[in-house]
């Protein structure tokens, strides 16, 4: 483990390091009997770079068959 641990709170919804995390779908944790919980967190979130491209940016594979895939920056329309 490195340096410091995560505060985690529960108070009215969940916080981390004074950050209440919102969206969230799941939370599990578990504890043992070394005062440490592990805590998993699934939420909701937009991710910058992936989820906000312009779909005329994103790029296709184009392969004719039985040809190895090309990795192009073209979209074809049919």
């Amino acid at each position: 483990m490195s340096g410091q641990l995560n505060q985690v709170k529960i108070d009215n919804g969940l916080i981390v390091n004074g950050q209440r995390i919102n969206d969230i779908t799941d939370v599990k944790m578990e504890s043992n009997v070394e005062n440490l919980s592990k805590v998993t967190v699934t939420f909701l979130g937009e991710v910058d770079g992936l989820d906000n491209i312009d779909p005329a940016s994103r790029y296709a594979l184009k392969r004719e068959p039985d040809e190895p895939c090309e990795l192009t920056d073209e979209i074809e329309t049919k």
